[in-house]
């Protein structure tokens, strides 16, 4: 399949993805070698034959996060695509997660999705690679440019999934979360309505339908998790401030890093997935909204108008009103209008809101 991607927006950690972690990292290290083609296939390789797909082998728990995977040597498909995206962006070596949709045994349905990967080499650019597990009937391999997966596409409602993806669906990770054993997740292996006709995966970042409040998990946060919340920033922003030339990484870290407040700050996590924060500050008899960041592939699917909910009842509770400064160049002045915020001032960077 073709893709048009930008190979640096798949470099990153985030909570399923989480190369950041010590084992992992050590992990990736001991693969990595100066060729980055070599360095590829150590990762795919050792993901492939080391880690036990978890229906192959009968083998508990249920992982999803790329640390877990790799500490109990276990994991579905999607699971495995964890841990192999985590161990190549460890390395500096773009890859993404990518779907398909097959049935599940036969020649028709049910139907549910596959996980595999995308990596990015530099000379042959996106290619996919699935790192299942081979068994009778399965050969995949790493041989670019030639695609080598476990399945290819032949029954009739089959399709391979267009789009890549930084971190996994929510239908996955809700299926690796909900269920504690190998034997309730091949029961109830995730499809996905976005693969029916009518509803089909985008080529853009907003890839699944609107989330219920009720899915919707709230944390509190510490200073240990200040590069997290940090990288959810600049993914947030990182759109906005590309297009007038202003995007630096490492100046929106550091803006956070001298405003920080844990104890002032929610964490919002969607199926075990830590997708957005926010920092909600008292002070002068107003609450002041500090930071409010979703990353950009949960956007537009009503996450924050329930979160945005939840700010007002606490307002609500003290009677007092809410303040914000939006950057000029966001797409967010629009929800804030929309919930009812008014403009109340302005400066060369920001423009300041409030709700009473």
């Amino acid at each position: 399949m073709n893709f048009d991607a930008n190979p640096s927006e798949f470099l990153s950690p985030c909570e399923v993805i989480n190369f950041d972690n010590t084992q992992v990292t050590r992990v990736a290290n001991s693969l990595r070698s100066d060729c980055e083609l070599e360095t590829a296939k150590r990762c795919f390789h050792f993901v492939r034959d080391e880690i036990r797909h978890s229906s192959d082998f009968c083998t508990n728990p249920v992982t999803c996060k790329a640390s877990d995977v790799l500490l109990h040597r276990t994991g579905y498909c999607y699971a495995k695509s964890h841990l192999l995206a985590a161990l190549l962006r460890a390395n500096k070596v773009p890859a993404a997660l990518c779907y398909q949709r097959l049935t599940v045994d036969g020649d028709s349905g049910p139907y549910c999705l596959h996980g595999l990967n995308a990596v990015y080499l530099a000379a042959f650019g996106w290619y996919r690679i699935d790192a299942r597990g081979n068994k009778d009937g399965l050969d995949a391999e790493f041989r670019p440019p030639t695609e080598r997966l476990a399945f290819p596409i032949t029954h009739t409602g089959e399709r391979d999934l267009p789009g890549l993806h930084r971190s996994p669906i929510l239908s996955v990770v809700g299926c690796l979360t909900q269920y504690s054993d190998w034997q309730s997740v091949y029961e109830h292996l995730p499809d996905s309505s976005d693969a029916l006709p009518g509803n089909q995966l985008s080529e853009s970042r907003h890839s699944e339908s609107f989330v219920p409040g009720s899915l919707i998990e709230y944390a509190s946060v510490t200073e240990e998790d200040l590069d997290k919340l940090a990288t959810i920033r600049v993914e947030a922003m990182r759109e906005s401030l590309e297009k007038v030339g202003r995007f630096d990484p490492q100046r929106a870290r550091d803006r956070l890093r001298n405003s920080f407040h844990c104890e002032y700050t929610t964490a919002i996590i969607i199926a075990g997935q830590r997708v957005g924060f926010y920092t909600l500050r008292a002070g002068d008899d107003r609450l002041h909204l500090d930071h409010f960041y979703i990353l950009p592939e949960f956007q537009l699917r009503g996450i924050g108008s329930a979160v945005m909910q939840r700010i007002k009842a606490v307002a609500s509770r003290k009677q007092w009103s809410i303040r914000l400064g939006a950057l000029r160049e966001s797409p967010s002045h629009r929800f804030y209008q929309r919930h009812g915020f008014t403009k109340v001032s302005e400066d060369d960077w920001d423009i300041y809101y409030v709700f009473e």
